[in-house]
């Protein structure tokens, strides 16, 4: 069985012609802030990950939190999941699911770290994060 789960972080997300998205400002995995504590308008989070056809996901659960706080949670049952599943021609052999969050605002206090987790039965998978650090004092073009 091969799985995983990748993250990508951006400043917003806009949907675009024949069902493509953009991503704007895309985040490598650090944010570089220059004071805190700040509010930022929007961050856009989209999650995909992919199974097997012989090792469909058993319904999954993404949660996105940031310390302690909870910034958004998405449970899917496995009916769900089943009923909307789709095949790529280029890849039959494959599930894929991909969802996108849009937190705002989003309210920093302080430096830390996004983290998203996806979970499927037992397979639970900690996401790439993305830290938010205090950008060294003139380092950032207003």
């Amino acid at each position: 069985m091969s799985r995983y789960a990748h993250v990508a972080y951006c400043d917003d997300i806009r949907p675009e012609l024949n069902g493509k998205m953009s991503l704007m400002g895309l985040y490598s995995d650090t944010m570089l802030i220059p004071s805190l504590p700040t509010t930022l308008p929007k961050l856009g989070i989209v999650v995909t990950a992919k199974t097997s056809s012989d090792e469909p996901f058993a319904g999954f659960e993404i949660h996105v939190a940031m310390g302690d706080q909870l910034l958004a949670e998405l449970v899917v049952s496995e009916e769900e999941y089943l009923s909307t599943v789709r095949h790529t021609v280029q890849d039959p052999a494959n599930h894929y699911v991909q969802a996108q969050f849009l937190i705002s605002p989003l309210r920093v206090d302080h430096p830390g770290e996004i983290a998203v987790r996806f979970k499927s039965g037992e397979w639970e998978y900690n996401c790439n994060g993305l830290k938010i650090e205090l950008a060294p004092e003139g380092s950032l073009q207003r």
